[in-house]
């Protein structure tokens, strides 16, 4: 049976559909870009183009689907935006998932998420969550720390704020966060798509590094003299400062030992090791 990618054009799903096509009978992607489409379908994924709040397309494309992986969303997104893009879009496909009888349903979400918290991500997040376990549908859902691989946004804005001058540091810079690496987010939704009835429920993930912020800001930056710590950081929204502002580590039971895997070393090497740049998905 056919697995569906919603949101497959960020760095998510672009790391991830190739990791599919040769585990599944057909492997689907819905994507916004149409630039994107093009290097999916090479990947060998049948793709269509159109938002998740095309009902029609949406159905269309989980249609007899055993899964389906919602990866709509995310931290970076505009200010105002976390609820349609984090929530609604989750409602949206949750009820086109129950009308076309898909079994499994997979969905990265984030430490800290609740349905009452202030914060409009973390809330978005936590009622997106609800509603997947109010479904009905089997689910997987992966409460990923902040990724590190190709494309993702959150070391591009560490690294973009480190490299100023002076130097900006979200919060006190003394937060601990443990990145996860993108390639571990992706080898669980993977191993979360096995036929052979996987673990079913709230997992976290994260890297096997603790570090603080600004040790993280000198890896990926290089160490700086001065640097300014502020909750308000340059061409940051609110909603995201408070979260890069924060903690962020696994809060849910361990996505790698549960799923058999092993975490990937990130933020190693040299400043440049992973050098920041386009969305993350």
């Amino acid at each position: 049976m056919p697995v569906a990618v919603i949101g497959a054009g960020g760095a998510v799903g672009r790391a991830l559909v190739p990791r599919l096509v040769p585990r599944a009978t057909e492997v689907r992607a819905l994507v916004r870009d149409p630039a994107v489409a093009r290097s999916l379908r090479t990947a060998g994924a049948k793709v269509a183009v159109g938002d998740v709040d095309d009902r029609d397309t949406l159905v269309a494309v989980l249609y007899d689907a055993h899964t389906v992986c919602h990866l709509v969303g995310g931290l970076f997104v505009e200010e105002g935006e976390h609820r349609e893009r984090n929530l609604e879009s989750t409602l949206a496909v949750v009820e086109a998932a129950a009308a076309s009888n898909v079994r499994r349903l997979l969905f990265p979400s984030f430490p800290g998420a609740d349905a009452g918290a202030a914060n409009a991500f973390l809330r978005a997040k936590g009622e997106a969550e609800e509603a997947i376990r109010g479904s009905g549908i089997e689910h997987v859902i992966v409460r990923s720390t902040h990724l590190v691989g190709p494309s993702t946004a959150w070391p591009r804005e560490i690294a973009r704020l480190a490299r100023r001058r002076p130097s900006v540091v979200p919060g006190t810079g003394r937060q601990r966060v443990a990145p996860a690496g993108l390639e571990d987010l992706v080898a669980v939704l993977v191993a979360a798509d096995d036929r052979a009835s996987p673990p079913a429920g709230t997992f976290g993930l994260q890297g096997p590094q603790t570090l603080t912020l600004d040790e993280v800001a000198d890896r990926l930056a290089g160490p700086r003299r001065w640097r300014r710590h502020t909750d308000r950081p340059p061409g940051v929204a609110p909603t995201a400062a408070e979260v890069l502002s924060a903690d962020c580590v696994a809060d849910a039971p361990d996505a790698l030992a549960a799923f058999g895997l092993e975490a990937t070393p990130v933020l190693r090497g040299s400043p440049d090791a992973h050098p920041p740049g386009g969305q993350n998905g």
